[in-house]
């Protein structure tokens, strides 16, 4: 059986994880993103994993719109570096906090808050070891048409090079698969 070929010019849902899906199994795929058939989450105290990277993502895109650059990374002394870490992850936890209070504790936000310090600092210790960017885009919404099928994905992150190339950026925080 075949289901209804999307009309012409319409959006795909689910971004490139469509692809992914349809390569593993071509009928969740349908019922997933075509049906809008979704297991329910289970209610728990905390964040899940998806909330943990929304908020690494909200907190990256908080220190480079302050950032901006490669240059601007390495001349921060450590006490400047650690300030910036500790709002960006304050602004970001705070934001789903503020979303969940009803199932984030303060004490479970607090720990939050320093795994996502830890994962900063780690973070930007690597991006100073690059050659130099500037940063042009974070966290950007982008329309894009793969094997004619068109999808919204959104960017991580755009780097420009002195030489004008540009560098996307995909954060990860696990093994990449």
């Amino acid at each position: 059986y075949q289901g209804p070929p999307l009309a012409e010019g319409s959006m795909a849902v689910g971004g490139t994880g469509i692809f992914k899906q349809q390569a593993a199994c071509p009928f969740r795929a349908f019922a997933q993103y075509r049906l809008g058939a979704a297991a329910l989450d289970a209610v728990r105290p905390g964040l899940n994993a998806s909330e943990r990277g929304t908020v690494l993502h909200a907190a990256l895109e908080q220190v480079w719109k302050e950032l901006k650059s490669h240059d601007n990374l390495c001349r921060l002394s450590q006490a400047e570096l650690e300030q910036a870490i500790h709002v960006a992850a304050g602004r970001a936890v705070d934001d789903v906090v503020q979303q969940r209070s009803h199932t984030v504790p303060q004490a479970f936000a607090a720990i939050e808050r320093q795994r996502i310090e830890r994962l900063l600092a780690a973070w930007l210790e690597l991006e100073k070891t690059r050659a130099p960017f500037t940063v042009v885009e974070t966290e950007q919404w982008r329309e894009v048409r793969i094997a004619g099928i068109d999808v919204r994905t959104k960017i991580d992150r755009i780097d420009q090079l002195p030489d004008g190339r540009h560098v996307v950026i995909d954060y990860k925080t696990g093994r990449p698969r």
